[in-house]
């Protein structure tokens, strides 16, 4: 669709609201960003003089009633490709979609539905207008409980002085058949007390759930407006009060001379009218307790799934069964597993059996069989000395100090190369081997097992310095390559280890 079928003039269509046979309404938008209802003539009614007269009439009668509860007309406007009327925009759906909604709620608000609509019948007929076609599709009612009445395409003028006594005789007798008064059907000119008829029919739909007469055929029904009794409204509403009844069958009377004067009457009459035997409010609160209470919701029959099942329930007739929910057969349920076994869909798992008598108590186990010999544990780092300590005192290893300077208590070493023993071949029996003949054999070190430096002689000169007691260095099991454990390498004694030999550590602490 281009924007040429999106726009009229200058207006932007937005969507549409409702559609008939000769126009369509239609929610625009204007270039400011207002929004309006604009009546559209459709292509074939375009072309017809009358249809394009009829809307110009109800685009005059609409600017003429300039009331709350009427649609507010703007402008009639006919070009060469359109022919439409530009209204009031008022969001909310016709009372007839309200009552096949939710009838109590506009019975909740009946006062106020039907004082606004007597006081907007009164204003359009001392206007000089008659509605002529006053149904519950032409009359919107908003949940704020605010009511506009629409479509003015019937409207006539009302006659005044001796034209009204004498009367007259239209050619075509013009309404809908549901609501049109007798003396419409007659082709009597109609009088304020015409639309007192429709307006009595509107409540008794409002009240009773539907509206008074229903025929077969459309002439059965012409027929029953005639010469029928209307039944009394508290016949399918028994809360309504017999002073409603009495009300609403004076409206609906045969004849123009028993209703109400004018539309005054008929308010004054409301004001004072007890409608209900008990508040709508408080028969609602009770009805919901009791489905509550029962545990029942709105049965199948019941529910109004479409408009279709509205007037079968309207015609007495009962709404067809529901089909019951098929259950899978045999062949369903093993294809079904077979697929899911096919994708890798996982099945579920059944629980095991419970043994006779039911599963044990539950017994917490006893771990104490698994445990192992306790080891000892030992100090994978070395403590440090407290500041200002002693170290031999308090119990800690003395470490050398670094650049070659010897511990406390030990002798200076001359100036010169240092001499390294040579390493010792030992046989699988431990015994050492003989050096080869081209080196000299060097004698076994029989209670040192790592290469140590041979201190020079001490000084004869320097008195030998006192040395603080020192700790037993920890064992260690470890032997340079090339150098297996004989018969006599025992472990070293505190005499047997060098001063400058850093004791050898278990295991290497975590940060190296």
């Amino acid at each position: 669709m281009s924007d040429a079928d999106l726009k009229i003039d200058d207006f932007q269509i937005v969507g549409t609201i409702a559609s008939g046979n000769a126009s369509k309404v239609l929610e625009v938008r204007d270039v400011g960003g207002q929004s309006y209802a604009m009546k559209l003539l459709l292509p074939d009614a375009f072309k017809n003089p009358d249809q394009v007269n009829v809307l110009k009439h109800e685009a005059k009668v609409g600017q003429a009633v300039e009331h709350p509860n009427f649609i507010r007309t703007f402008k009639f406007v006919k070009t060469k490709t359109h022919c439409y009327m530009l209204m009031e925009l008022f969001r909310c759906p016709n009372l007839k979609q309200t009552l096949q909604v939710e009838p109590m709620a506009v019975q909740m608000r009946f006062a106020r539905f039907a004082e606004q609509l007597c006081l907007a019948l009164g204003y359009m007929h001392e206007k000089g207008w008659l509605h002529h076609d006053l149904k519950p599709d032409n009359i919107l009612f908003s949940k704020s409980s605010e009511l506009k009445i629409i479509d003015f395409s019937l409207s006539m003028r009302r006659k005044g002085g001796l034209g009204s006594m004498v009367g007259g005789k239209v050619k075509v007798a013009q309404g809908t058949r549901t609501y049109i008064a007798p003396e419409t059907i007659k082709k009597i000119y109609p009088t304020p007390q015409s639309d007192m008829y429709s307006f009595g029919v509107t409540l008794f739909e409002v009240l009773a759930g539907q509206p008074p007469f229903v025929g077969s055929t459309p002439n059965d029904l012409l027929a029953k407006h005639l010469a029928a009794k209307p039944p009394e409204p508290s016949a399918f509403n028994p809360n309504l009060t017999p002073e409603t009844d009495k009300f609403i069958l004076r409206l609906l009377s045969k004849k123009p001379a028993h209703r109400p004067k004018d539309m005054s009457e008929v308010a004054a009459e409301l004001r004072s009218l007890n409608v209900f035997k008990k508040d709508p409010y408080e028969l609602a609160a009770e009805d919901e307790e009791k489905r509550k209470a029962e545990g029942l919701g709105l049965s199948a029959k019941s529910r109004l799934d479409s408009r279709a099942d509205a007037v079968r329930t309207a015609a007495g007739i009962a709404a067809p069964e529901r089909p019951a929910a098929r259950k899978p057969t045999a062949a369903a349920l093993a294809a079904a597993k077979k697929h899911d076994l096919r994708v890798g869909k996982k099945q579920p798992q059944q629980a095991p059996a419970p043994p006779p008598g039911g599963y044990p108590a539950y017994q917490p186990a006893d771990w104490s069989q698994y445990a192992g010999p306790a080891y000892p544990q030992q100090a994978y780092w070395p403590q440090y000395p407290q500041p200002g300590g002693d170290p031999a005192q308090q119990g800690y290893y003395a470490y050398p100090q670094q650049g070659g300077y010897p511990q406390q208590g030990a002798p200076y070493p001359q100036q010169g190369a240092p001499q390294y023993p040579q390493h010792q071949s030992v046989d699988p029996q431990g015994q050492p081997q003989a050096p080869p003949p081209d080196q000299p054999q060097q004698p076994p070190a029989a209670t040192q097992s790592t290469p140590v430096s041979q201190p020079a002689p001490k000084p004869a000169a320097t008195p030998p310095r006192p040395v603080a007691p020192q700790p037993a260095p920890q064992q260690s099991s470890y032997l340079p390559p090339g150098q297996g454990r004989g018969l006599d390498d025992r472990h070293p004694t505190q005499h047997d280890v060098d001063p400058d030999e850093i004791p050898m550590m278990d295991e290497l602490p975590e940060v190296l």
